[in-house]
């Protein structure tokens, strides 16, 4: 699970670790772990709407997330 604090900007990260074939971790080479970040990817994390005229879409064309009451 990961837990994020609304109205806060985020950007994901990708880190890909090279591990030995029993699947442990060669921690004495920095070589062997890369990170990878994609600006594209940054996104504002929301918890609630603010927008009164959301409530105001029909059903039909607006699929609310989890959680969410119209």
């Amino acid at each position: 699970m990961i837990v994020l604090q609304s109205l806060h900007k985020y950007q994901p990260r990708l880190h890909i670790v090279e591990v030995t074939e029993d699947g442990v971790e060669d921690v004495s080479s920095d070589m062997k772990t890369q990170s990878f970040t994609f600006p594209e990817t940054q996104f504002i994390a929301v918890t609630a709407y603010q927008n009164t005229d959301v409530s105001s879409i029909p059903s039909s064309l607006f699929m609310p997330p989890d959680g969410f009451e119209l």
